[in-house]
């Protein structure tokens, strides 16, 4: 893996430097020998600390190596099969994830694609009854606006929909979701 890592670095910073700056890392889905070469990459060659971590407020890292003012060799987990994670936790009923006193649950998707018309959440039912686990354009699709939406109607019992509030826990899961996502893909976005 460190050879690949090494030959992308090179084209990075022989063919993209100059459109894109440089290559400041590698990502990753989380795989322990990968996880090793990031501390790897991070070490202090002259025997003091181990490894530097990154602040939270910079992003989802591991660590990174800062030579005086500069940040190289920067790590974090790979966003999208960390996207997929996350969501595939909806689908647990073993596995209650609560907010509050709020049930996050794919139930309560299901809910309300009986009381939106497909139109207006967007959903399919491949998003909600998921068959293949590595379908990532699924999971994005229930983090659209209109997903959202449609869970803040039903919090509040809007445009003729009963009122339940058990939507709300699902409605800031979502949102967090949607945010994390747009720290990596967002044009406009900054990590701030």
């Amino acid at each position: 893996m460190l050879h690949q890592w090494l030959r992308y670095k090179q084209l990075a910073d022989d063919e993209l430097r100059e459109v894109l700056g440089p290559l400041k890392g590698n990502s990753s889905d989380g795989d322990s020998r990968r996880r090793k070469l990031h501390l790897g990459q991070s070490c202090d060659t002259a025997g003091g600390e181990r490894f530097k971590p990154v602040s939270m407020e910079d992003g989802f890292l591991f660590s990174a190596k800062i030579e005086g003012e500069v940040v190289c060799n920067m790590s974090d987990q790979d966003y999208i099969h960390n996207h997929k994670k996350a969501d595939r936790h909806l689908d647990h009923t073993s596995r209650e994830l609560t907010i509050g006193t709020y049930v996050i649950h794919s139930n309560i998707l299901r809910q309300m694609m009986e009381l939106f018309s497909p139109h207006v959440h967007g959903l399919r039912n491949e998003e909600v009854n998921r068959t293949d686990m590595q379908n990532w354009s699924a999971c994005q699709r229930t983090l659209f606006p209109k997903v959202r939406e449609c869970l803040w109607k039903m919090v509040h019992g809007l445009d003729g929909t009963p009122q339940n509030e058990q939507a709300l826990g699902l409605w800031v899961c979502l949102d967090l979701l949607y945010d994390y996502l747009e720290i990596f893909v967002s044009l406009r976005a900054s990590y701030y």
